[in-house]
C-alpha cells in the first residue's frame, strides 16, 4: 500500500511535467504540500523544504528507503550516508545507502527502479573499513558537511523575462548522518563536481553486484 501511494505521487509529478511540456508552460509543479510525509511513516527532509528538492522524498518513499533524518534523531551513534538520483525521462530512480558499523566497516544497500514495470531491484553487501575510510576522507576533503543544502544559481529567462525550467536532466541528493546530526545536499543537473564525485563513489566503488556498478548516468567518467 505504501509503495503504491508513493508511486502514484511520482506519476503525478511526471504527468505534471508532461502537461507543462505539451502546453508550453515553464513552471515545474511541486508535490502536494506534505505529500511524502502524509503517506510515509518518516520525514525525509527538514520542514519547509520546497521546490525541486521536495521531489526526492517522494522518490525515496517509492523505493521504500528509510528516513536518515528520523534515524539521526533516534540513534546518536548512527553513521550513515546516502546518494539518491532521479531522472524523469526516461524514469530512473536510484538510492544507495551506506551504514557504518562500529568497527569502521560498512553495509551498503541499493534500490534501483527504471520505468513502471520492472519493479525495484535491490542489492546488499559488505564493504571494508578501508573503503568506508575512502568515502569519509573524500567527504571531508570536499567539505560536504559545510556545503549549502540547496544551490540557487541565477535562473534562466526567456526573451520576455520569464523564468525557464529544464524538464530533462536529473535530481541528485546526498545525505549524511553522524553524531546525531543530519545534513543533505541537493543539486539539479550538477556538472562534474564534489557532489557527483561522492555520489559516484557510493554507487560505483562500493556497490558490487555481479561485477557491475549501479547505473548512475554521469558516473561513467568517474575514476576510483
Amino acid at each position: 500500500m505504501l509503495t503504491a501511494l508513493c508511486k502514484s505521487l511520482t506519476l503525478f509529478l511526471l504527468l505534471g511535467i508532461a502537461r507543462n511540456l505539451a502546453s508550453g508552460t515553464r513552471e515545474l509543479q511541486e508535490p502536494p504540500q506534505g505529500s511524502a510525509d502524509s503517506h510515509c511513516p518518516e520525514q525525509y527532509l527538514p520542514p519547509g523544504v520546497r521546490g525541486d528538492a521536495s521531489l526526492l522524498p517522494v522518490v525515496l518513499c517509492s523505493l521504500e528507503e528509510p528516513s536518515l533524518l528520523d534515524s539521526a534523531a533516534q540513534d546518536a551513534n548512527l553513521v550513515s550516508f546516502r546518494v539518491s538520483y532521479f531522472a524523469p525521462v526516461p524514469t530512473h530512480k536510484v538510492a544507495v545507502r551506506l551504514v557504518v558499523n562500529a568497527d569502521g566497516s560498512g553495509q551498503v544497500t541499493s534500490a534501483v527502479s527504471s520505468g513502471t514495470t520492472t519493479g525495484v531491484k535491490r542489492t546488499r553487501g559488505n564493504v571494508s573499513k578501508a573503503e568506508v575510510d575512502g568515502l569519509v576522507q573524500l567527504m571531508e576533503k570536499v567539505g560536504f558537511w559545510s556545503m549549502a543544502s540547496i544551490d540557487s544559481p541565477e535562473p534562466k529567462t526567456d526573451k520576455a523575462g520569464r523564468k525557464m525550467i529544464e524538464f530533462d536532466g536529473a535530481w541528485w541528493m546526498l545525505e549524511g548522518v553522524k553524531k546525531g546530526s543530519f545534513h543533505y545536499v541537493f543539486r539539479r543537473n550538477p556538472k562534474p563536481s564534489p557532489v557527483m564525485e561522492i555520489g559516484c563513489y557510493l554507487a560505483k566503488d562500493l556497490v558490487k553486484s555481479d561485477g557491475a556498478a549501479i547505473p548512475m548516468p554521469g558516473c561513467a567518467e568517474h575514476k576510483s
